[in-house]
């Protein structure tokens, strides 16, 4: 873990491990958050296209998530 600004940053693997899902999982969901079919946060490199989470915010990325499928399932 990173911290820049007075921010924690995760590179893949953490994040991925952060939130319970594989490397290849967390990357299709930075493929559909492109196409705005999801809305994870990340920050992409320019240069080498590497991927950081700001931890702060894939927490509430994933509490958010966790709300609406229990939601849904007591519909």
């Amino acid at each position: 873990m990173k911290i820049l600004f007075g921010q924690e940053y995760m590179n893949t693997k953490e994040c991925a491990d952060f939130i319970g899902c594989s490397i290849d999982t967390l990357k299709r969901y930075v493929k559909l958050t492109k196409k705005k079919r999801l809305n994870l946060p990340f920050t992409q490199l320019v240069q080498g296209g590497h991927l950081f989470f700001r931890k702060d915010l894939i927490e509430f990325w994933k509490e958010t998530r966790t709300k609406q499928a229990s939601e849904v399932k007591n519909v």
